[in-house]
C-alpha cells in the first residue's frame, strides 16, 4: 500500500519564483498529489496548527564526507592565540596510537593573530599532525607529518613554498598531503555521513549539491542513498579522465543520487590571500594565485571536456581576475548543463556585463567573517564588490545559497537572513535557498511544492516572508523528504 500523508491547517509557499500558495497539500509515494483537497481514505493527517511549510532547502554547495568524516577530530574554531593553539595541540596528541596522524580543523590567521607554524607544535610528539585552516586551503602541520612525505616534491608544487614552516597551501595540500592522510574506514565513514544528515534534516535542508571524490560518491554516497534520507546531487572533484566519466555514466542513478558536473579550482580563498585578484592585496605581497587547471592552463579544454560529456563545470573562483575568467570560460557552454561559478566572492565592474543569466553558487554565512578582514585585504574601493549579491540580482545573476560546510554550519535559515541583511528581499533568499538551489543542481521536481514535484518539505513556524527577520526569524518545526517526516522538533 502506498504511504499518503495530507498536511492541512497551515499555510504553504507552492513555488516562490511564481508567489503560488494554498492550505493543504496531499502526497503518496514521495511525489505531491494535490493542492487544497480533502484528505483521501487512509491518508495520514497532520495538523499545522498555521504554521508555513516551504519547499525543502536546498544547500547547493557543501562537502558531505569531508565535512562528516574528514575535518578531524580537533576544532580549531575560536582558538584566540598561540598559547591556547599549543595547549590544543600538546592534549590532542596525548594518544597511544603514534602511528595515526591527528587532524583537526577551524583556526584562522585573524583570530590567532598571527601565522601559526611548525615550531607551535611540541617536538617530542611523535604523531603526524595536520590543522586545516578555517577554509581548508591552508594547512599548518608538526615535525613528525614532515618527515612522512616528500618535502622537496612538496615545494614544487603551487603552495607548497613554505613547507619548511610547516606551512601548505592549495595545490601542494589536495596533492601533496591529503592524499598521505590515513583513510577512514568505510563503515566509520557512512555511519558519520548518517548523522551528518540527521542534522541537515534539523535545519529543514531536504537537498544538497555535494562536492566528492568518485570513490566516496561510489562507496559512501551509494550507501547512503539507499536510506532514502537525503537528495544528493555530485560534483566530481576527480580529473575528467575517460576512464572517469565512464564510471559516472555507469554508476547507479536515481532520484536521491546523481553525479551532475565536475569541479575545479580557479584560485585560492580570501582568508588566504590566494584568491587572485586583478589587483594586488592590501596588506600582502601580490595579487593571489591560480591553481587547478588555470594554473596548468588547459582550463578551456577540462571545460570542453567536462560539457561534451553531459556534465555541468562547476568552477571554484573567489576573486574579481579569477570570476572573470570563469566567466568567460564558461560564456558559450550549453547552459541546459548548468555550469556553475562557486563562491564568485569579488566580481569587478569590468565583468559585470557578463553576470546575466549565469548561475552562482555563493555562501552568505561566510559573509560576517570575511567582512571583517575585507577592509584589511581589499581596502576600501574593493570593498563594495565583496558579498554583493544585491548587486549580482540586479545584473540578472541567478544565484543559489550553500554553506561550503563543513568552512560553515549548514544553516539555510541563518543564510536568508544574513542575505536579507544584505538587501535581498525575503522572496528573493527563499528562492535562492529553495527553486534555484535545486534548478542549479539540474533538478525540475526539487525546490518547489507543484503537482509532480518531489514531497520535499520544511515547516517554519512563522511565514519567512512576512516575520521579522531581524527580531524574530523563522525556525524549523518539521522535515518531509519523500512524503516522509525525518525531524520534528521536540
Amino acid at each position: 500500500m502506498s504511504r499518503t500523508l495530507h498536511l492541512h491547517n497551515g499555510f504553504f509557499i507552492i513555488d516562490p519564483t511564481l508567489g503560488t500558495y494554498c492550505h493543504s497539500l496531499t502526497m503518496s509515494d514521495g511525489i505531491i498529489q494535490a493542492h487544497d483537497s480533502l484528505a483521501p481514505e487512509q491518508a495520514e493527517c497532520i495538523d499545522l496548527h498555521g504554521q508555513c511549510a516551504v519547499p525543502g532547502f536546498v544547500d547547493s554547495h557543501l562537502h558531505l564526507v569531508l565535512g562528516a568524516t574528514g575535518s578531524g577530530d580537533v576544532q580549531l574554531n575560536g582558538c584566540a592565540s598561540r598559547a591556547e593553539f599549543e595547549t590544543m595541540a600538546i592534549s590532542s596528541s596525548c594518544k597511544d596510537a603514534s602511528e595515526d596522524w591527528l587532524v583537526g580543523s577551524g583556526w584562522s590567521e585573524e583570530c590567532l593573530g598571527e601565522m601559526p607554524n611548525r615550531m607551535w607544535f611540541s617536538n617530542k610528539t611523535k604523531t603526524p599532525i595536520l590543522f586545516y585552516s578555517a577554509d581548508f586551503h591552508c594547512a599548518v602541520v608538526n615535525d613528525a607529518l614532515l618527515q612522512n612525505v616528500d618535502v622537496e616534491k612538496v615545494k614544487t608544487l603551487q603552495g607548497g613554498q613554505r613547507i619548511d614552516e610547516g606551512l601548505i597551501f592549495e595545490d601542494a595540500l589536495f596533492k601533496g598531503i591529503m592524499p598521505h592522510i590515513p583513510e577512514v574506514s568505510l563503515s566509520v565513514k557512512v555511519e558519520r555521513t548518517k548523522r551528518a544528515i540527521r542534522e541537515l534534516h534539523e535545519c529543514g535542508i531536504t537537498f544538497v549539491g555535494t562536492m566528492e571524490k568518485m570513490k566516496d560518491i561510489a562507496s559512501v554516497l551509494v550507501a547512503i542513498q539507499e536510506c532514502q534520507q537525503l537528495r544528493m546531487r555530485a560534483m566530481c572533484v576527480d580529473d575528467p579522465t575517460t576512464e572517469m566519466i565512464e564510471s559516472c555514466n555507469t554508476l547507479e542513478q536515481n532520484s536521491y543520487l546523481k553525479i551532475t558536473g565536475f569541479k575545479s579550482f580557479l584560485d585560492g580563498t580570501l582568508g588566504s590571500r590566494t584568491a587572485k585578484m586583478y589587483f594586488p592585496w592590501v596588506d600582502t605581497e601580490g595579487s593571489g594565485v591560480w591553481t587547478g587547471h588555470a594554473l596548468l592552463d588547459d582550463l578551456n579544454k577540462w571545460v570542453r571536456k567536462v560539457s561534451s560529456a553531459g556534465f555541468a563545470p562547476v568552477l571554484h573562483a573567489i576573486g574579481d581576475e579569477a570570476v572573470g575568467r570563469a566567466l568567460h570560460v564558461l560564456k558559450d557552454v550549453d547552459g541546459s548543463l548548468v555550469p556553475r561559478i562557486e563562491h564568485a566572492q569579488c566580481i569587478a565592474e569590468r565583468d559585470l556585463s557578463a553576470v546575466s543569466n549565469r548561475w552562482f553558487g555563493v555562501q552568505p554565512t561566510h559573509q560576517p567573517e570575511d567582512m571583517k578582514l575585507g577592509m584589511k585585504s581589499l581596502g576600501r574601493e574593493r570593498m563594495s564588490e565583496l558579498h554583493n549579491w544585491r548587486r549580482m540580482i540586479d545584473a540578472g545573476g541567478l544565484l543559489s545559497f550553500g554553506s561550503d560546510w563543513p568552512i560553515a554550519q549548514p544553516n539555510p535559515l541563518l543564510s536568508m537572513q544574513i542575505a536579507i541583511g544584505q538587501g535581498l528581499t525575503p522572496n528573493e533568499a527563499l528562492v535562492s535557498s529553495t527553486t534555484y538551489g535545486a534548478q542549479s543542481l539540474r533538478s525540475t521536481k526539487g525546490g518547489h511544492l507543484r503537482v509532480g514535484a518531489y514531497a520535499d518539505i520544511a515547516v517554519l513556524d512563522q511565514d519567512p516572508l512576512q516575520c521579522d527577520w531581524k527580531e524574530t526569524p523563522p525556525s524549523v518545526t518539521m522535515t518531509i523528504v519523500a512524503g516522509k517526516p525525518v525531524y520534528t522538533k521536540e
